[in-house]
């Protein structure tokens, strides 16, 4: 949910349609006052007839003119991303994002998951698709005088002039001139993973049919080339690559919101403070960055990236000064909004058993024996010196 002022907020989400699928909604207040639940309807022959849908993210620059950004089911049962935007509180007709013509895979998939909008009209969205080799890329989509342009993958710089990587983008801000930066993390040629910025430098001209990058070349964020690095067949494979920890944790409504895990996160609902906690679980995104999260105070314990299948294995140690009781436990896909809970129960570790007091008594004459012949040999050992 975004408040673009007091009283005049949006919010985007899914609900279960009569069908018992996931469909995609907006709410919104004006000056306090909140309006219906408005269920996104997409044009004739372009979703699936299950009307199967989510929307994940929404910015409004002010009131009642927003864009949001999610994924459908498209009409041969494909995630494809799309937006809807509103403008002076009227929503119109979901947009699905297009590519130009051998960009994407044969078998397509995109989803758009973040939205910046730094004035009416003027947004840009980022996301992922699946490319031609079937690897996950980064691409922006932008918004000039309310027209939404073609998508277009990310172009990073390289030795021999530019090239596309595997990726995904993580965050994106827009200033009200149209400046934007986007943030995100790619594999480079030799299998590691990097992170990087980059931003536009100009006022985003008119949307264009033809296929060019959106965005000016990526600037690593880094200390050396990465062509510096002598390419191995031994290097540790990019699902490897320690994932950035400076993504906080979510706020303890989006946890409890979570549903809950199909199968358990943990077999024993009971866990003792400073155990490591090891977890295996699906149904996300492929490449998606998922962190291991416990509340009460949500808390990130461990995180890492999903692999092709979309199953991420993750490591995590309840805190120390963590309380015992009832907590949560979850996993959660900060960019995609995905995650899975489980109620757990924390408790103190059990000392091992050393009996009452009296048996401290009882040692005590043993102690003082010991203690007692130490000092005559010691003083053995002065008379004989």
């Amino acid at each position: 949910m975004v408040c673009s002022s007091p009283g005049n907020c949006t919010a985007v989400g899914e609900f279960a349609n009569t069908g018992t699928y996931p469909q995609a909604f907006t709410v919104s207040s004006t000056n306090g006052v909140w309006s219906e639940v408005r269920p996104v309807e997409f044009g004739s022959g372009v979703r699936f007839p299950s009307n199967e849908s989510e929307l994940v993210r929404v910015s409004c620059p002010s009131p009642r003119n927003c864009a949001a950004v999610g994924h459908f089911q498209d009409a041969n049962q494909r995630e494809q991303a799309f937006i809807t935007t509103s403008t002076d509180g009227s929503w119109g007709t979901p947009v699905p994002v297009t590519f130009a013509a051998g960009v994407q895979n044969t078998s397509p998939t995109a989803v758009l998951d973040k939205v910046s909008c730094g004035a009416a009209g003027s947004c840009t969205a980022i996301g992922f698709f699946a490319n031609t080799s079937g690897d996950n890329e980064g691409f922006t989509v932008t918004s000039t005088n309310g027209v939404w342009g073609e998508a277009h993958p990310v172009v990073y710089a390289t030795g021999a002039g530019s090239s596309r990587r595997p990726g995904s983008l993580k965050a994106v801000s827009c200033a009200a001139s149209g400046l934007c930066s986007v943030g995100g993390r790619f594999t480079r040629s030799d299998g590691f993973g990097e992170i990087f910025v980059m931003s536009s430098h100009e006022a985003p001209a008119a949307p264009t049919s033809t296929f060019a990058p959106e965005m000016p070349t990526v600037r690593a964020l880094t200390m050396a080339p990465a062509t510096s690095v002598a390419p191995s067949t031994t290097l540790t494979p990019p699902t490897t690559v320690a994932p950035s920890t400076t993504l906080g944790p979510p706020a303890l409504d989006v946890v409890l919101a979570l549903p809950p895990a199909s199968t358990p996160l943990v077999a024993d609902e009971s866990i003792f403070l400073g155990d490591s906690i090891p977890v295996s679980f699906g149904g996300f995104a492929p490449s998606d960055y998922v962190q291991l999260i416990i509340a009460s105070t949500p808390q990130v314990i461990g995180s890492g990236y999903a692999d092709s299948n979309g199953v991420v294995a993750l490591t995590g140690t309840l805190p120390s000064g963590l309380s015992p009781g009832a907590h949560t436990l979850a996993v959660y896909a900060p960019g995609s909004g995905v995650g899975f809970a489980q109620p757990i129960a924390v408790a103190l570790p059990t000392l091992p058993s050393t009996g009452s007091s009296d048996a401290y008594q009882g040692a005590w004459p043993a102690i003082w024996l010991l203690m007692a012949g130490l000092g005559a040999f010691v003083g053995a050992r002065h008379l004989h010196s």
